[in-house]
């Protein structure tokens, strides 16, 4: 059975009267909005549009500015995009400034800490906040309607084999990410279009930081969502062009607004108009005949959620990769 997820994510903050929300202070007005639910009512309502970054160079500078990073040993520029390099650091700035990442290397000697010593969630999301309102303060805005949602903390272990069937043994936590998204008018945006992932160091530091990050606006183009049966139908119909040597193992379909986002150096993944619909990721084992080995794969595949189907992008990652280490 496909589990149905509307609002499956923690709601950071909520405003009514304001034109902008803030970033919340501290995950204490973190509401868990975590329910199981079908698709929005079907109806006629207004579509988004992705905006266009306004100035590359003036966000790789106000990044550099913001993340303490000396002046770049090398840079690269294309229309833009603009890649800089520093001798332990790389930023990498995309889509006129919509989207970015950063990354610092760590160096042979990383912090690390023993599996009980990582601090609580709580925790690391309240730095990851704290890092979102003070040093990249201005960064990330959220318009009207819009609010930032809490989307995964992930822990980085290290560890090594422990026995001989091959049981993994945490040693050392090296780091964790947390990962903020957006919902706009209460609907989560899929597809990694709107994220910001942070991530920390053992000791706490903010050693790299992902984005995709444009601002939306209402469009004049009504469009009429379909029902859930309509949805269901589709999923089906889908799941029936897999192969037959094909076995799923875990599903989930999430439904909101679609937007892909844009990979560094290839423009023609993104989205222009935000419309409704689902993603669906799937856990599926394949079966090799000549070889009798079985391998897992995780995909995922965009429905459209709209009565009159459109066609909406290619299944993707939900994120695009980290940019190319540092130069040594």
């Amino acid at each position: 059975m496909v589990k149905f997820i509307m609002g499956s994510f923690m709601a950071l903050g909520v405003f009514a009267t304001s034109a902008y929300a803030e970033i919340p202070s501290s995950s204490a007005r973190l509401a868990d909005g975590s329910k199981s639910a079908g698709l929005w009512e079907a109806g006629a309502q207004l579509t988004l549009s992705r905006n266009s970054g306004s100035n590359v160079e003036a966000t790789k500078e106000k990044l550099m500015r913001a993340l303490g990073l000396p002046e770049a040993s090398r840079a690269e520029i294309t229309p833009g995009t603009v890649l800089s390099h520093g001798a332990d650091w790389v930023l990498d700035v995309w889509d006129n400034g919509n989207a970015g990442a950063f990354r610092k290397d760590r160096g042979a000697n990383p912090a690390k800490l023993e599996p009980k010593a990582i601090p609580a969630k709580r925790e690391i999301v309240d730095a990851a906040l704290g890092a979102l309102r003070t040093r990249l303060a201005g960064h990330f805005a959220l318009g009207k309607d819009e609010t930032l949602v809490l989307l995964a903390v992930h822990a980085e272990f290290a560890g090594s084999q422990e026995d001989k069937a091959g049981a993994p043994r945490v040693e050392h936590v090296m780091g964790w990410e947390v990962t903020f998204g957006r919902a706009v008018g209460g609907r989560l945006v899929l597809g990694g279009g709107s994220h910001i992932r942070l991530g920390f160091d053992a000791r706490g530091e903010l050693e790299s930081l992902h984005f995709d990050w444009p601002s939306y606006s209402n469009t004049t183009r009504r469009a009429t969502t379909a029902s859930k049966a309509t949805v269901d139908q589709r999923v089906k119909a889908m799941k029936a062009k897999l192969p037959k040597n094909t076995k799923i193992t875990e599903e989930e379909l999430e439904c909101g607004w679609v937007d892909v986002g844009v990979r560094p150096g290839d423009r023609s993944q993104g989205v222009s108009e935000l419309v409704p619909g689902c993603q669906l990721r799937m856990v599926m084992q394949t079966a090799d005949a000549s070889s009798k080995n079985t391998f897992t794969s995780g995909v995922i595949e965009f429905i459209s959620a709209l009565e009159k189907e459109e066609p909406l992008p290619s299944s993707r990652e939900s994120a695009p990769p980290p940019p190319p280490a540092p130069n040594k």
